[in-house]
């Protein structure tokens, strides 16, 4: 080793420990103190410390100095002559009238020879027990292993991205999860600004980081510095070693550099921002509020009829196309955001189906049109609640479009704000309203700054204010029954507030048919049988649409009849002129002709049935054999049951589920207790070695051995794809370590997404300064016939999966 990669090597060491190397500092006594601590006179002053390392001579030549009583010293088992070793750690014995020192030999002095004079070291944090340094403070997963198990089950509930899919190994294991830098990004988007100013005032301060030197730093109030320091313990962020010392996650380290001094930190700010209000009535904000919520209700009326009419064109993976978009919109005479908002909350109440190029409406989606608009409301609101995404929101980070019902989309950080935004608006005094959206910005940045990367309130405050969940700056009787989930009493609250779906057209002499209001879905089904749909609530009659439902099994009386029972006034006698002229030049074709029945029975008892139709108890009711053991009425349903039963026929129902979809609900919460329980079970056996937290400055490089193709695998992955899981990192670099096979979520860089099988060999190879990942992709090797292998960009792995999985 040349001397300059020793003093390379010494000043990375320094700076990877951040010690405070003090030159030209004369030390005179080395005593016993108090407390079992020794006080070290310098020329500077007296300082105090638990431990005390000598280490003086020239090179690999110790010089040993004769101080007061070092006979009555007592050399640790199994250390070397006092006369070899070239530094001598010294610590006070639980009995003052014992104390005993203990050697710490490093080859490092046999090997370098010749380069460095060192004169005194004094360390405040080693302690020396059986010939072994270990760190004072507490590893994290020493101090998981300390915590009571309701207090580790909070940890386990507040960061559950780390329990992930894969079962938790140990102490060891929840750690490493713990100190993933995507799980700590995912925490410190949950935290409010004082919380994210202490962290990283904690993380500056590296080992000196203390609850006393904190609150100086800051300056702020002792209690505020408490709440934030128990809140970032509860995230195991910042967690308490012994001697008052507070330890950081890594990835705050990384984040927040030892180097960033006071000057370059905002002022800390422990208190939210006041929310200037106005007056404002509670009538006018329940009129507005109903007006926005019945205005959202008729436009997603209108986006699912559009959808009923015609299926909407999607990309595979990225979202509605833009022109089936457009169509939604002149359909439903609605905005983008409120086509994008009504698009994303049937999706997630279960009202479309997909083939991969279209989505239409589903048979749930049909029955839910014909619920009552209070039922519809309050159904759309609870499905926007649980959202993983801002739908209005239409641009990505990068600046790139955002389609409808994108997978890109999604965006924890605005349901926080969106979540946030509700709770801060619930503390608005009664009476008064929040005077500008400005100001709900603030209040936002100051509860949660890190929440999005991209404006937090622009997306989340346009669509409470569209579902009428806030008005004038109020949170609506809506949005406080949605906070409490309250669905029932939402339903009653919205069913007399929303006007009701329209059931009568007015039809004009050209032809034309206007719906005032929202017509219910009956109606516009009826209409889209006989018209042409045109923009909104609009059709028109024509010779096409007449000779369409002429095709479709109706006859002239029919059609007639239809619409003069939907319409408002007489049919125009234009309007029957036309029908007779259709029917007199139309020839039927061979169809499938629709039965009206109420009641469908089934029997393997023919006899049965047929005796049924001849009983004169039920011909009123309409029954007739429609096949053989096939038995069918056309009377209300309770009153064929009815009869049936009380002439002694045992009707008994065939149970089929309904079509609608069950109402919204949270996933069934994890049992962090039981977790907790087991985790608390399994022995914790320390690290033989010093458990130390890295830190953001790169390890020094040193004579050791080389990382296995696994480490090294794991190291570059976790760099580089930020978009997975910690479970997902380690299933991907056993992948690339021992040559095996995992199928992928990648999105290429046209934003197209698509799912592949990638398979050895595997081989990380660099271009422009990007590590990137070369395999074979069994994907294009199927579509060619012969191995492909596929350059992959880590960054643009979305998930990871097991082949067999």
């Amino acid at each position: 080793m040349s001397r300059d990669d020793y003093v390379a090597y010494l000043e990375a060491f320094a700076a990877h420990h951040r010690l405070d190397v003090r030159f030209r500092v004369e030390v005179t006594r080395v005593a016993p103190s108090a407390g079992h601590r020794w006080v070290a006179a310098t020329s500077g002053g007296d300082v105090q410390y638990d431990d005390i390392v000598v280490a003086i001579g020239h090179e690999h030549l110790p010089w040993t100095p004769d101080w007061p009583g070092i006979n009555n010293f007592v050399v640790g088992r199994g250390m070397v002559p006092r006369s070899a070793r070239p530094g001598i750690v010294v610590r006070r014995s639980p009995r003052p009238q014992d104390p005993i020192v203990m050697a710490v030999v490093s080859d490092l002095w046999r090997r370098v020879g010749g380069c460095a004079w060192v004169v005194l070291v004094c360390l405040p944090n080693p302690v020396a027990r059986g010939g072994r340094t270990r760190m004072t403070g507490t590893p994290l997963p020493d101090w998981l292993a300390t915590l009571e198990q309701g207090a580790l089950a909070e940890v386990l509930a507040v960061r559950a991205d780390v329990c992930g899919t894969g079962e938790l190994g140990g102490w060891g294991e929840l750690a490493e999860r713990l100190q993933q830098p995507q799980s700590v990004e995912r925490a410190l988007k949950r935290l409010t600004r004082p919380c994210l100013q202490v962290a990283e005032t904690a993380a500056a301060l590296g080992q000196d980081a203390t609850r006393a030197r904190i609150t100086a730093l800051l300056g702020g109030p002792g209690g505020v510095v408490d709440d934030a320091l128990t809140t970032l313990e509860r995230h195991a962020l910042v967690w308490p070693g012994q001697g008052g010392v507070l330890h950081v996650a890594e990835a705050l380290r990384e984040r927040w550099p030892r180097s960033r001094g006071p000057a370059g930190r905002a002022p800390f700010d422990p208190f939210p921002p006041e929310l200037p209000t106005v007056p404002v009535g509670p009538e006018r904000v329940r009129r507005t509020a109903a007006a926005q919520l019945g205005e959202f209700v008729g436009h997603a009326a209108g986006v699912l009829a559009e959808c009923a009419r015609r299926p909407l064109q999607v990309f595979k993976v990225a979202g509605v196309q833009p022109k089936a978009l457009q169509r939604v919109m002149r359909a439903a005479r609605c905005s983008g955001a409120s086509a994008r908002l009504a698009l994303a909350c049937a999706q997630r109440a279960g009202l479309f189906v997909s083939d991969g190029t279209h989505i239409r409406l589903s048979p749930a989606g049909d029955a839910f049109t014909l619920l009552p608009p209070g039922e519809q409301a309050a159904r759309l609101l609870f499905e926007w609640w649980r959202l993983p995404s801002a739908p209005t929101h239409a641009r990505s980070d990068d600046g790139k479009q955002l389609y409808p019902l994108s997978a890109k989309a999604v965006c924890d950080g605005c349901v926080q704000v969106r979540h946030e935004l509700v709770r801060v608006l619930k503390g608005v005094p009664e009476g008064q309203g929040v005077q500008a959206p400005e100001d709900l910005a603030k209040a936002l940045g100051w509860h949660r700054p890190l929440a999005c990367d991209h404006e937090p309130l622009s997306a989340p405050l346009h669509e409470v204010v569209l579902l009428g969940l806030v008005a004038h700056g109020v949170l609506s009787s809506f949005g406080v029954l949605l906070a409490a989930g309250d669905h029932a009493g939402l339903v009653r609250e919205a069913s007399p507030l929303l006007p009701a779906f329209t059931e009568r057209a007015t039809i004009a002499s050209d032809l034309m048919v206007t719906v005032r209001g929202t017509p219910s879905r009956q109606l516009a089904k009826e209409l889209d049988a006989v018209a042409e749909s045109l923009i909104g609530p609009v059709w028109r009659i024509g010779d096409q649409s007449l000779r369409r439902a002429l095709e479709s099994g109706m006859s002239a009386d029919d059609l007639e009849a239809g619409l003069a029972a939907i319409s408002a006034a007489p049919l125009p006698q234009l309007l029957r002129h036309k029908i007779a002229e259709a029917a007199r030049g139309h020839v039927p074709s061979p169809r499938l002709l629709e039965v009206p029945a109420t009641c469908v029975f089934r029997s393997a008892d023919t006899e049965l049935l047929a005796r049924a139709v001849r009983d004169p108890a039920l011909q009123n009711l309409g029954v007739r054999l429609l096949a053989p053991g096939l038995l069918i009425a056309t009377s209300p349903r309770e009153s064929v049951l009815a009869a049936l039963r009380a002439a002694g026929y045992a009707a008994a129902e065939d149970p089929v589920p309904g079509p609608l979809p069950p109402l919204a609900s949270d996933e069934p919460p994890a049992d962090f207790d039981a977790l907790a329980e087991r985790l608390r079970k399994a022995p914790h056996v320390p690290p033989r070695s010093p458990a130390r937290t890295r830190s953001a400055a790169p390890r020094p490089p040193r004579p050791s051995r080389g990382r296995s193709a696994l480490e090294r695998a794991q190291r570059v992955i976790t760099r580089e794809a930020r978009e997975l899981k910690s479970d997902e990192i380690r299933l991907l670099a056993h992948a690339v370590a021992e040559n095996g096979r995992v199928r992928i979520t990648y999105v290429d860089q046209n934003g197209v997404e698509t799912v592949r099988v990638i398979g050895p060999p595997h081989e990380l190879v660099q271009m422009n300064k990007k590590k990137l990942l070369k395999a074979i992709c069994e994907m294009r090797s199927a579509e060619t016939g012969h191995q492909e292998e596929r350059v992959f960009h880590y960054s643009r792995i979305q998930s990871v999966e097991s082949v067999d999985g």
